[in-house]
């Protein structure tokens, strides 16, 4: 597949700290080739991942251009605990938002373990590249009815009907339902965009990528929030309809 070096990474969050550690894997041997980490408060994620980010690519020698670098820079992401959710909502998290700790008196609180969660694993990397790396370009017909599918994705999300949601994916599991339904509460004058969607063809499946971009009011705050974040999606078609599979 061409692929000749590999970004792997963790983290670690105890209480309000986290740390994230990267290494890059020589495909060829198997060997780790560099690493670097970032330790830092979970308010500061966003610009811990701005200096691994740079880092890493420093340490894969690649030179970034001003375009480039000013995009990593630019403000994207500004509230943890929203992306968190967001990530949860679409199923990459499979870890439930902590709630705060209850305080009961005369019963001391207990210390909460650390939480290390690794990156996605390499079977199911590999299976992903595969599936890209023998894809087809789909056809014009088929462009047009996933564009379509992915507005009313998107205007699901903007009304809030998560009803209308659940049947644009194969399984909706109620976990999943409830971790929608409470970051859609929590967000006020929810807009969504989608945008830089690309997409291929695999035998019956259909892989997109796009970016979504939401932009609300935090409920409990009143805080604005804006979020980014990259997504991938296997679509599959069921008696004539569009379904996100997995």
């Amino acid at each position: 597949m061409g692929i000749e070096k590999l970004v792997t990474g963790s983290f670690q969050v105890v209480g309000d700290g986290i740390r994230i550690d990267a290494q890059i894997v020589d495909t060829a041997t198997g060997l780790q080739e560099g690493s670097d980490s970032v330790q830092g408060t979970l308010a500061d994620f966003f610009d811990l991942e701005k200096r691994l980010v740079l880092s890493m690519l420093r340490r894969l020698r690649v030179k970034v251009s001003a375009g480039e670098g000013a995009s990593i820079e630019r403000d994207t992401n500004n509230d943890v605990n929203a992306y968190r959710l967001l990530l949860q909502s679409e199923g990459l998290l499979k870890e439930p938002t902590p709630s705060p700790a209850l305080t009961v008196p005369g019963i001391p609180s207990q210390p909460r373990e650390p939480r290390t969660q690794q990156s996605t694993t390499p079977r199911r990397f590999t299976r992903l590249l595969l599936r890209v790396a023998y894809a087809e370009e789909p056809a014009a017909d088929a462009l047009e009815e996933i564009q379509r599918f992915l507005d009313a994705y998107r205007h699901a999300l903007e009304t809030k009907d998560v009803s209308a949601l659940a049947t644009l994916y194969v399984t909706f599991p109620d976990a999943q339902r409830d971790t929608v339904g409470a970051y859609l509460a929590n967000a006020d004058n929810l807009t969504v965009t989608i945008g830089d969607v690309n997409v291929q063809t695999r035998g019956g499946e259909t892989i997109v990528s796009y970016t979504r971009q939401d932009r609300f009011v935090d409920h409990k705050t009143g805080r604005p929030v804006h979020l980014e974040v990259r997504l991938t999606k296997v679509l599959v078609r069921e008696s004539g309809r569009w379904r996100i599979g997995s």
